[in-house]
């Protein structure tokens, strides 16, 4: 969960603080360990809840549709499954974070993968 308080939504959707590209790519594939999609998906459904916020237009409102789809429901919903690069014109431009986002379900498999590697020897 640090990787995604710090890296997507602090660094990612808000922009709270500057790095070089080496660890924006870090930041990117550590936080998709945490099987929350890919980084320009993240925060690109962040910047959009804080445009939207509480309104039909939030993905993830709880008085629009409850406690349950606010914190879980709307993420699993195949409506949401799209990133709008549109909100994320500032990362997108980056190939390597573009890859991530778009092959983000084999990251967290990748690492489980990497880290059951010293337990077969």
């Amino acid at each position: 969960m640090f990787a995604i308080t710090a890296f997507y939504h602090r660094y990612f959707s808000h922009r709270s603080f500057q790095t070089n590209r080496f660890w924006q790519f870090v930041f990117a594939l550590w936080g998709a360990t945490s099987v929350q999609r890919g980084a320009l998906w993240w925060a690109a459904h962040h910047r959009n809840h804080h445009r939207h916020s509480d309104r039909p237009e939030d993905s993830h409102s709880p008085l629009q549709r409850g406690f349950g789809w606010a914190h879980w429901g709307w993420f699993l919903s195949r409506r949401h499954f799209k990133t709008d690069y549109a909100m994320v014109k500032d990362l997108a431009r980056f190939p390597e974070l573009r890859f991530i986002n778009r092959f983000d379900v084999f990251v967290p498999i990748w690492s489980g993968s990497c880290a059951e590697c010293p337990l077969l020897s």
